[in-house]
């Protein structure tokens, strides 16, 4: 079953929903990065790999996107994902980035 983000707007507005999917990284220079053999040591961080976007036009207020676990007409592995959300208005400004955990379970 699908699941929905909840959000609301205080204009109309373009609403991009970045999908990332959770995956290990090693803390390095400040920054989350691949697992390498050089960097094995170093303390353990999660970082998030892009796995697909959402765009919807949205009005004024309450509005919800449907998430269904699938995005580019492909169904997404199960897994740890993060959705990180941003409007933009007509004349271009954009809203800060809101995030949210979401789990996308097998489809069996």
């Amino acid at each position: 079953s699908a699941s929905t983000l909840t959000f609301s707007l205080s204009e109309v507005a373009t609403v991009t929903v970045a999908i990332g999917r959770a995956r290990s990284g090693r803390r390095v220079d400040g920054r989350c990065r691949r697992p390498t053999r050089t960097n094995r040591s170093r303390p353990h961080c999660t970082r998030y790999v892009a796995a697909g976007t959402l765009r919807r036009a949205a009005l004024q207020g309450v509005n919800t996107v449907a998430f269904s676990g699938r995005v580019g007409g492909r169904a997404l592995p199960a897994g740890s994902y993060r959705a990180t959300v941003r409007a933009r208005d007509a004349a271009g400004n954009r809203s800060a980035a809101r995030t949210a955990p979401i789990t996308v379970v097998s489809g069996r």
